[in-house]
């Protein structure tokens, strides 16, 4: 017992000498830590100018990558608040030789729904605006989706509840979920708005929910537009709509379910229903997208772009703090031999040149996060409103917790290079030296001279860039749109309610309504379009006179639209062969169309297209039409996308919900709006008139997404340009000062200022020219990632590539030049006495 207690005891003695030992150890750290600090902060109080400009170089390093990341959070990390996002998919029909985002077919989704095993919840909508004329007539944007849509959102109504199953039923559809905002905006925030009865196109529904605050319903179509009401949708069963692909699909994913392994079970479907369909879907499968992708598209690439701009601008700012820490430490070697013998450890040296490099990286991340909350409003307007979470961008915690981290990786970025250095002076040649040398070793030299190569690289890599980009939105603003910008004005109405439920009662409306506006002062042209050049449409395939159908054979999608007769002159659209649309045609018995030169092309190569016919791409006739006119190529799909083959049918044919009025006006468009509204009011105070715009604006929709990037490369890379010269400017000088005692000799022996200056400027040029090389390497490798998003603009074109390289081969030489031509008048009397 007694030698079990004296172990215990001996134990307990170990134990503590142990804590005792740590805590005298951890205690040592702190204190050493706290002199680190202080030494670094006499340092920085020594120097307050030198310490200002690393701070502010690394502020405008630090600044643009925070400002990307709250964007790239707001944008892409959090765009959704929805519970698990990333088992919401979006799920698309296509064909089986690609990946195309086709609608689908309420056949197929029927099929879908019974058949998969995949999808906790499944549903289809369409995207449509509303009438509501309980008050004053005003449109919303809304859908009109099956009850899964809802539920695979995974949010409840802060109100009421949503759909049921039966309610997609007609007769049992009319009731309505509102949005939190149209409920306070419109409603008052009427506390008893459920169960109350609105008007909504023309007929009352019975609001049954309000959606919480900060709902977000985000759709592929009408991105980033606020979703405001929602209502079941009346779908059936028709087989006869297997080809009629118009409903959009979402699903939520169950538990332990992938969408990869999601997309392999439709995939069967759609294979099983190819084998019962053969005439319908023998060329259909279908195929998923994860939410996020499906909803920000193309701007995924687009902020990546941006991302990796903004992290060439921190390297070109982190090169240039280590040059000039570089430069500094030069100056110090005496010292650091001096306290390294008297004692002081290589490590400790090293621990204490980080720990300045710590706190300026600190500084300037501050500085980076005021520099980046000042620019935030600035940010947000160039990004478009289309974009989900928009307005959720700002500097927050997690923003702060990023600029808090990149300034610690920024501090071993530039700092660790210096420590390292000024760590391994050799204490007897420093003392040699004395003081008064300011020679850098051949180490400090090599990483000098390759820092500065770095950032002359990325400088031309990022020129040449902003360049194309420059280009290429110029290329977009100056391709010929055939229609009129100047004098012409939309706007969009939408024919709901029981007057307008049959074909032949939308098609009166029209012709009343175009006799008024035409009729109005000021007013050239007036028409009714299906849709706006730029804004995509509806397509189809068809079968051109002389070709025969095969259900084997997928045939290109032609545009389609729907247009009364005096669209193409209020629009400004050539005719280039033919005549165009008249009113005759509205009751002719034979249907006739108008083609665009892209569909006469390719249907009828080196032929007259007037007389042909084209049909529905189907086993049965379907329709027919007969070629009257032919008209130039107008885009549908965006500003630079190539137009496709379109066909213009009079509105008559098919009278659409949704129509546009374009008008070409005498004046002024938009003095038309009242008398617009006005005459619209008297024939239906139920229909609104909405989204007023001409068709400059609509160009300027079109264009906003490359403007946005192309502003914002073009500002990063300025700043990225300018950090690199002031790099060489600061790189040259200090070579000059290495070289005063040079200078004075070459001077006293007869050197002329001027050849001492090309002295300096040949030794710039080989490391300007080598930078030069090394970017236009990056770029021609970098060409790939950037072709999908130029136009009309080779990525490595050769003349804005040497443009480039030539822009800052001069601006290095001039940032150069100070320096060069302060050392070439230097006193050779003084520079003698300076070794």
């Amino acid at each position: 017992m007694n030698n079990a207690a004296g172990d215990h005891n001996g134990r307990s003695e170990r134990g503590r000498g142990e804590g005792r030992r740590w805590g005298l150890q951890a205690a040592a750290m702190l204190d050493g830590l706290q002199r680190d600090c202080r030494w670094a902060c006499n340092q920085i109080l020594k120097r307050p100018a030198f310490a200002l400009l690393i701070v502010l170089t690394l502020a405008v390093g630090i600044g643009p990558n925070v400002a990307i990341f709250s964007v790239l959070k707001a944008l892409v990390l959090q765009p959704f608040y929805y519970p698990e996002p990333d088992r919401l998919v979006q799920v698309w029909e296509t064909d089986v030789a690609g990946r195309w985002n086709e609608p689908f077919t309420a056949p197929d989704y029927y099929d879908v729904r019974a058949q998969s095993t995949s999808f906790k919840e499944f549903g289809v909508y369409s995207t449509q605006a509303y009438n509501l004329s309980d008050a004053d007539a005003v449109r919303v944007l809304g859908a009109a989706c099956t009850a899964g849509v809802l539920r695979a959102y995974g949010i409840l109504p802060a109100r009421g509840r949503l759909f049921t199953d039966e309610e997609e039923e007609k007769g049992r559809n009319r009731v309505v979920i509102i949005s939190d905002r149209l409920w306070r905006e419109r409603y008052g925030a009427d506390p008893g708005i459920v169960g109350r009865r609105v008007r909504v196109n023309a007929v009352e529904h019975e609001v049954i929910g309000v959606m919480p605050p900060g709902f977000q319903f985000s759709s592929p179509w009408f991105r980033g537009h606020p979703f405001e009401i929602w209502t079941p949708i009346e779908l059936r069963r028709d087989e006869e709509q297997r080809e009629s692909h118009w409903l959009l699909a979402i699903g939520r994913l169950r538990d332990g379910m992938d969408w990869r392994s999601a997309e392999t079970e439709i995939r069967g479907i759609a294979a099983q229903l190819a084998k019962a369909h053969p005439k319908t879907n023998v060329r259909t499968t279908m195929w998923i997208l994860p939410f996020a992708v499906a909803i920000l598209g193309q701007h995924i690439g687009n902020l990546f772009i941006l991302a990796v701009t903004v992290g060439f601008v921190l390297v070109v700012a982190c090169a240039n703090v280590a040059s000039m820490l570089l430069a500094k430490g030069a100056g110090r070697q005496t010292e650091m031999a001096l306290r390294i013998a008297l004692g002081a450890g290589r490590l400790r040296i090293v621990r204490q040149m980080l720990a300045e490099s710590l706190l300026l990286a600190l500084l300037g991340g501050i500085a980076g996060v005021l520099l980046a909350f000042c620019s935030i409003d600035l940010l947000r307007n160039f990004i478009p409103n289309t974009l989900p979470g928009r307005e959720e961008i700002g500097i927050d915690i997690p923003v702060l917790k990023y600029a808090m981290g990149i300034s610690l990786v920024t501090a071993l970025l530039f700092g660790l290079a210096p420590a390292l250095t000024v760590s391994r002076t050799r204490i007897v040649d420093a003392l040699k030296e004395g003081s008064g040398s300011r020679q850098a070793t051949k180490r400090r030299n090599r990483i000098l001279r390759f820092l500065a190569v770095a950032q002359i690289a990325v400088a031309v890599f990022l020129a040449n860039g902003a360049i194309v980009m420059f280009t290429s939105y110029r290329n977009i603003l100056r391709i010929p749109q055939v229609f009129d910008t100047e004098r012409v004005l939309t706007g969009e109405i939408w024919l709901w309610g029981p007057e307008y439920e049959e074909k032949g009662q939308r098609a009166a409306f029209a012709d009343l309504l175009v006799e008024r506006i035409r009729s109005l002062p000021g007013v050239r042209h007036a028409a009714l379009t299906s849709k706006l050049p730029l804004e995509g449409g509806t397509n189809r395939e068809i079968i051109a006179e002389g070709e025969d159908y095969d259900s084997q054979i997928r045939r290109p999608l032609t545009e389609t639209s729907w247009a009364t007769s005096d669209y193409f002159a209020a629009m400004g659209i050539p005719l280039l062969a033919g005549r165009t649309l008249n009113r005759a045609d509205e009751t002719a018995g034979e249907r006739v169309a108008v083609v665009n030169r892209a569909l006469a092309e390719r249907c009828w190569p080196g032929q007259a297209a007037i007389g042909k016919r084209i049909r529905a791409n189907s086993g049965t006739p379907g329709w027919s039409v007969v070629v009257v006119g032919v008209v130039e190529n107008v885009r549908q799909w965006g500003a630079s996308q190539r137009p496709l083959p379109e066909v213009y049918e009079p509105y008559h044919a098919n009278p659409m919900v949704r129509v546009n009025l374009v008008v070409r006006a005498q004046v002024d468009p938009l003095t038309l709006v009242p008398a617009i509204r006005q005459e619209v009011a008297r024939l239906d105070r139920d229909l609104p008139v909405s989204d007023f715009r001409t068709m400059g604006e609509v160009l300027e929709r079109a264009t906003r997404n490359m403007r946005f990037l192309t502003s914002l490369l073009d500002l990063f890379t300025v700043m990225a340009v300018l950090l690199a010269i002031g790099g060489i400017y600061g790189f040259v000088s200090y070579q000059v000062a290495q070289r005063t005692h040079e200078m004075g000799i070459r001077i006293a022996l007869g050197a002329t200022s001027g050849s001492l200056v090309m002295l300096v400027f040949r030794h710039t040029l080989k490391l300007v020219i080598l930078g030069a090389a090394l970017g236009v390497g990056l770029t021609v490798n970098a060409a790939f990632v950037s072709r999908r998003l130029i136009y009309g603009i080779s990525p490595v074109n050769p003349l804005y590539l040497s443009g480039g390289v030539l822009l800052i081969v001069l601006l290095a030489l001039l940032g150069s030049g100070v320096p060069a031509i302060r050392g070439s008048r230097v006193d050779p009397v003084q520079a003698l006495r300076t070794e």
